[in-house]
């Protein structure tokens, strides 16, 4: 070992490894190093191995950015802190056995460790941070233990080979992006204790069959199911009382929707282009169908709407080819949007209220008297 490699510096009686200065494959921490400072090895693509010694506790943000040829590294069990981005871009990375001293994976650790095929992760993590797999496109399964509270935004995002995870009943909380793209997952339950399902979780989960939504989960974020292609049912427990624009849009395989009691609004595009949606049932509480909420759902026949509807959007139910009848009750809808039933051909509206009638006269769809 050449001692001009390493850049050592002393820091609150600790000793920093600050920097690498050398090209070996495979390098060897002087003794007594207690932190590997930040940056202290990124870029250094000539690394293939590293083993941390005992006595490491924190590998600091960005040790290891961008080391493309490192393949294997050993943690010991010395380490406590796994620094944002530590690992990230690590592509040829196969394994990482996380110590049990390590209680948070921080933001972006793993980011991009494209053949990163196996991750251990201890039942002392509590928190898997924002983005920390993101973009492991060899990641075929990972068990998170029963410890893990909380999956941070983007945590998997783009882990396009994952197929399955099962989610700890310690979670309360599934972040913005989380399986973000995952493809090839099949199944997800989500536990009891889950209250919110983050914008976009689930978006481009095109293998995803089957999701199971506990009674706890109070808000499903905006876009959360959208291009999740195989998914034919849904079932919303009544607990849900929000969701998001475009939630489950271009959910190709869905046939048939219960929209809980308590849901207000269906906002924005909520069923665009579900194609095969021929079944939903929409609650007396609804006031609000927003604009293109089932926009292009071609296989829709039937919609009855409750004596509390204010507004149909603009686009609502724009090209719903097969919706031949919709039942509009006396004293509902103040508001029909513009286009609002453009496209839906063999449309008769079923109502007697005189705005409505009006408006269907002048859109020249039939109308009938509401029974």
């Amino acid at each position: 070992m050449n001692d001009n490699e390493f850049s050592i510096q002393t820091i609150d009686a600790k000793k920093v490894l600050a920097k690498y200065n050398g090209v070996s494959p495979c390098p060897a921490i002087p003794d007594g190093v207690s932190v590997i400072g930040e940056g202290a090895f990124e870029g250094c693509v000539s690394i293939t191995r590293i083993s941390i010694p005992e006595g490491v506790s924190v590998i600091g943000e960005h040790a290891f950015d961008g080391c493309s040829s490192l393949a294997k590294v050993d943690i010991p069990d010395s380490v406590s802190v796994i620094g944002h981005s530590a690992f990230y871009g690590c592509s040829s990375l196969a394994k990482a056995v996380i110590p049990d001293s390590v209680s948070v994976i921080e933001d972006r650790a793993f980011y991009g460790c494209s053949s990163l095929a196996k991750a251990v992760i201890p039942d002392t993590v509590t928190v898997i941070g924002e983005h920390v797999f993101k973009g492991c496109t060899s990641l075929v399964k990972i068990d998170l233990p029963g410890s893990v509270k909380e999956i941070g935004k983007g945590a998997f995002e783009g882990c396009r080979s994952l197929s399955v995870i099962d989610i700890p009943d310690a979670v309360t909380w599934i972040g913005e992006r989380a399986f973000y793209g995952c493809t090839s997952l099949l199944k997800a339950c989500i536990p009891d204790g889950v209250a919110e399902i983050g914008k976009s979780a689930f978006w481009g989960c095109r293998s995803l069959a089957k999701i199971d939504i506990p009674c706890t989960v109070k808000k499903i974020g905006s876009l959360a199911f959208r291009e999740c292609k195989s998914l034919a049912r849904i079932d919303l427990p009544d607990s849900v009382a929000e969701i998001g624009s475009r939630a489950f849009a271009e959910c190709e395989s869905l046939i048939e929707i219960s929209i809980p009691n308590g849901i207000k609004e269906l906002p924005d595009g909520v069923f665009a282009e579900c194609r095969t949606l021929s079944g939903v049932n929409i609650p007396d509480t609804v006031t609000k169908i927003g604009s293109d909420a089932f926009w292009e759902c071609v296989s829709l026949a039937e919609i009855c709407l409750s004596l509390d509807i204010t507004e149909i959007g603009k686009g609502a139910f724009y090209g719903c080819r097969s919706l031949a009848k919709i039942a509009i009750p006396r004293g509902a809808v103040i508001r029909i949007g513009e286009h609002a039933f453009d496209g839906a051909h063999a449309l008769t509206i079923f109502t007697d209220n005189p705005a409505t009638v009006k408006f269907a006269e002048e859109q020249g769809i039939p109308v009938k008297p509401l029974k």
